[in-house]
């Protein structure tokens, strides 16, 4: 969980830092009109040049939000599933202590046991294999992350698109 919430922290951060980028874009946007009045053609170009960067910046800042943001949501699901095996691995440990009891040397009695530890057992046995399985595969993005990474990116440019529009309109 505290992956989560460091990925969530840094998130929040990065964000913040992307909307006073946003704000400083807003600012030469300003500038430029004002030296466009004067005839500052010079100025304006550096000032754009210094615009595409902040925008550049602005947009991977909120690309690794949104990607920090997918980390934070995946560290969680990880993490209750963890506790969710754990839960299946006591309880299955739990029956295992209950048929070494005298009272499970009844047959009726162990057979009901065993009707409910095998599911369990198989349960686990399934989480183990996807956790272990998926170990050579770790640090090669699937087709999924990949969509997830572009559709992060996505959502970085619109919403500074947004940011953007929105305030050459009220400025306009």
């Amino acid at each position: 969980m505290k992956v989560a919430a460091n990925a969530r922290s840094i998130s929040l951060k990065l964000e913040r830092k992307a909307m006073s980028l946003v704000s400083r874009s807003k600012i030469y946007m300003e500038m430029m009109k004002t030296y466009k009045k004067y005839g500052a053609s010079d100025i304006v170009i550096h000032i754009s040049k210094d615009l595409e960067r902040v925008k550049k910046v602005a947009e991977r800042l909120l690309w690794l939000s949104r990607v920090l943001e997918w980390i934070a949501l995946r560290a969680e699901t990880l993490a209750i599933a963890g506790f969710a095996y754990q839960n299946l691995a006591n309880i299955v440990g739990v029956l295992r202590e209950i048929k070494k009891d005298i009272i499970c040397t009844i047959p009726e009695i162990s057979i009901m046991i065993n009707e409910v530890e095998k599911p369990l057992e198989k349960a686990c046995s399934y989480v183990i294999f996807d956790v272990e399985g998926s170990t050579s595969t770790l640090f090669t993005p699937s087709k999924e992350a990949l969509e997830i990474l572009k559709k992060a990116e996505e959502i970085a440019k619109s919403r500074l698109e947004e940011s953007l529009k929105g305030e050459s309109l009220k400025s306009s």
